[in-house]
């Protein structure tokens, strides 16, 4: 059953997902993977393919996805750009929100580069007062001992802008997760 298929769908197993919607899938190698798909895009309509979108597990969205992406073009022809755009939309937006996704774990970097701002607009006028730590914890919504920790990175690593003021943001994620040091105590 895999003898046509591209390398990306063979690694999944969830070929049967597609089967189950109906989509009749090649048997030899000879058969093209793409045009029971692409017939199933022209045949069903948006909503008929946003509800098979919403019934399909991670792995087989993801497989669905990867087609789709190879075969953009062809599938804008078949059933229409507008179609696939919003088959595509709700395919992206399903697997962001999958309830079987692990959660990701997203960390902002663009404190302490606000801050480093910040400080260097409090520099370049002479006439404005120099915020507490207290204060730029407020603004940036992070404890003051945060927006110090910050600042002392940022004298530490590095300014996390460069001299043509592009945005370094290796030196960001430094600053806002260094590299673990040592463990301290008995050798």
């Amino acid at each position: 059953m895999f003898e046509g298929v591209p390398q990306f769908w063979r690694q999944h197993q969830s070929l049967d997902a597609l089967q189950e919607q109906g989509i009749e899938l090649p048997e030899e190698e000879s058969e093209d993977f793409w045009l029971p798909v692409r017939d199933a895009l022209r045949r069903e309509s948006a909503q008929e393919w946003i509800e098979m979108i919403e019934r399909l597990s991670v792995p087989q969205l993801d497989l669905f996805r990867e087609l789709l992406k190879e075969n953009h073009r062809d599938a804008a022809r078949t059933a229409g750009s507008l179609k696939i755009a919003q088959i595509s939309i709700v395919a992206g937006l399903r697997r962001l929100s999958h309830p079987d996704r692990p959660p990701a774990r997203v960390t902002r970097i663009d404190g302490p580069l606000y801050l480093y701002l910040f400080r260097r607009a409090e520099e370049r006028d002479p006439f404005r007062r120099r915020l507490s730590y207290r204060d730029l914890g407020r603004m940036f919504g992070v404890s003051d001992k945060t927006a110090k920790r910050w600042e002392e990175r940022i004298a530490e690593v590095g300014p996390p802008v460069d001299n043509r003021g592009r945005v370094l943001v290796e030196v960001l994620e430094q600053i806002v997760k260094p590299t673990p040091r040592r463990e301290r105590g008995p050798p």
